[in-house]
């Protein structure tokens, strides 16, 4: 007895028989012929060949434990063996439907009466079709009954069939797909992200006493902003690709235990992911379970590290462009970020479609007047308007915490979009409704999305507030006192970044706030500096940060002669009201 057997092969030895004998003839003849000449029909795909066959007798093993036949019949380990040995054969010929291929060799083989007998090979095409997840076993086994009896012996051709298709999804850790081999072959754009799968698999190991199936992955840094070709001509981002493919796995996982005995059944699927190479918040490895409901995008949710932020950063970086009116550069990184925009966070395909519209509006500003690149700029942001509005209806804003409103109201007092809202109001009120539209305020933006604003009936989101709504002004004096005031006006803006004071106060650093020296700008407090809370109580200014990020910001107007107005217990200047 070799020392290298799996235990799968010494619990088929050990039971004696032909089954080890006929089972080593066929493996030694598919490995050492077949197989090595399986790229011919597959010059797109990673490792289907010797090396992936031996890992899914090995995945095969590792599902059936210590102990393969306290949960099989001989004759049903050997179906099981030989339909792995067989299942990927077709591939000689071609990719697709190569499960249907691999069961007509096997049916048309004249090689092998000796080693399987007719009912053997009708068990195990049933089991080679199904390992593609395109198939369905039941169908596939429709001519069996659930325990077939076949001289001597008896199987469960479902419970077969399921277990060489579960051991064949498992095979995706790094050694399937080599990166020195890559980069040798000629390999399709569309095959890149498949191999790039298999590479960040450091191992997969079902765990039958704990049943579930461990996953440890590693990725890299580059590949939270890789974007590449999939099979059928999309562009999607790597990370969210690799969830559905877990997801997938996992769903297989859920589908064969449909046809298993509960003995063999696997409960979840358990994933291990290694922090990023060069991560500070992120030191130790995290885990999250896949059960039987779980989608991909719960795993995204889980990481944000490896899609939401650094897409986030993404916009960060259009933001200084534009900022610093270098529109046709911040159009080139919104157009690459926008050919994954449906693999991202709702916050953030919606934030793509309102940046590519302010700079379309700001270039149509700087255009001829009557020219046609004028008219086209404008229609880009009109239709990159209405797309970004059509998503915060189809339950964007819900899902982000925010109201139609709300939005609108940014939208229309936004100074960035204030050329194509003039010239195009008419067009975006046709779809967009008109009660949702405010007054133009000025200003440019001072305090953060979510800075809560003191009113007579409690604080309330900035983002909420229109034209009219009664605030509180702080009269300062030996008393100071908070008398009503009415908001005349909200502008709006973004920023690339804030300042935080004593890691609360979060502002822009042209707003004004009061300290002892009178109103001064956010930016120039440093620490030791002395300022004005809601209560008009003058509070030490211990920490000054720069919060660098995708900000969107409010500026208000205020009727009241004081003002002022409290932002999360700051006393903050408000904007001068337009003549």
């Amino acid at each position: 007895m070799s020392p290298n057997m799996l235990g799968i092969e010494k619990a088929l030895e050990g039971a004696g028989g032909s089954f080890i004998n006929r089972y080593r003839l066929m493996r030694d003849r598919l490995l050492n012929v077949e197989y090595e000449h399986w790229a011919a029909g597959f010059p797109a795909g990673n490792n289907h060949g010797r090396g992936h066959i031996l890992r899914v007798l090995e995945n095969l093993n590792n599902l059936l434990g210590d102990k393969p036949l306290d949960h099989l019949e001989p004759y049903e380990l050997f179906l099981a063996m030989m339909a792995i040995l067989y299942h990927d054969v077709g591939l000689l010929q071609q990719r697709k439907g190569h499960e249907e291929i691999s069961k007509e060799l096997l049916e048309a083989d004249t090689n092998d009466a000796y080693i399987i007998k007719t009912i053997d090979k009708q068990i195990i095409m049933a089991a080679v079709v199904s390992h593609s997840s395109s198939q369905d076993i039941d169908k596939q086994c429709t001519g069996f009954l659930q325990e077939q009896i076949v001289g001597e012996n008896k199987a469960r051709p479902r419970v077969v069939a399921a277990l060489v298709r579960l051991a064949d999804e498992l095979d995706e850790d790094y050694r399937r797909a080599d990166p020195i081999l890559q980069s040798k072959l000629n390999l399709p754009a569309d095959s890149a992200f498949f191999w790039l799968f298999c590479q960040r698999v450091e191992g997969v190991r079902p765990k039958l006493v704990a049943k579930r199936i461990d996953f440890n992955l590693a990725f890299q840094t580059q590949d939270t902003v890789r974007y590449g070709p999939v099979p059928g001509g999309r562009i999607r981002h790597f990370v969210a690709f690799f969830a559905e493919k877990l997801a997938k796995i996992n769903q297989e996982r859920v589908y064969v235990n449909r046809f298993l005995p509960p003995d063999l059944q696997y409960g979840i699927v358990h994933v291990d992911v290694k922090p990023l190479p060069g991560q500070t918040g992120w030191i130790a490895p995290r885990t999250f379970v896949f059960n039987d409901q779980t989608p991909s995008g719960m795993f995204l949710l889980s990481f944000p590290e490896l899609l939401a932020v650094p897409s986030r950063k993404v916009l960060q970086r259009i933001l200084e462009l534009i900022g610093e009116k270098k529109l046709d550069e911040a159009s080139q990184e919104l157009d690459r970020i926008a050919s994954v925009k449906d693999d991202l966070p709702i916050d953030v395909q919606m934030a793509i479609s309102y940046e590519y519209a302010c700079i379309q509006s700001l270039k149509a500003a700087s255009l001829p007047a009557g020219s046609p690149e004028r008219e086209a700029a404008q229609n880009a942001a009109v239709k990159s308007l209405l797309d970004w509005y059509q998503r915060g209806r189809d339950g964007g804003w819900e899902s982000t915490g925010r109201t139609a409103s709300a939005e609108i109201h940014r939208m229309a007092t936004d100074g960035d979009l204030s050329f194509v809202v003039q010239n195009r109001k008419q067009e975006l009120k046709a779809v967009i409704p008109a009660a949702h539209w405010p007054s133009r305020g000025s200003g440019g933006g001072c305090v953060p999305l979510g800075t809560r604003i003191d009113t007579p009936d409690g604080a309330c989101p900035v983002e909420n507030l229109r034209s009219g709504d009664a605030i509180l002004s702080l009269r300062l004096g030996p008393a100071p006192e908070s008398v009503p005031a009415k908001v005349q006006a909200v502008a709006t803006s973004r920023t690339s970044r804030c300042i935080r004071l004593n890691r609360s106060w979060l502002a822009t650093a042209g707003q004004r706030i009061r300290s002892s020296d009178g109103w001064v700008r956010v930016g120039s407090l440093k620490t030791g500096d002395r300022v004005f809370d809601g209560q008009g109580a003058l509070v030490d200014v211990v920490n000054v940060e720069v919060i660098e990020g995708y900000f969107e910001t409010f500026d208000l107007t205020i009727d009241d002669p004081c003002h002022n107005y409290v932002a999360d217990g700051l006393l903050c200047h408000n904007n001068p009201p337009s003549k």
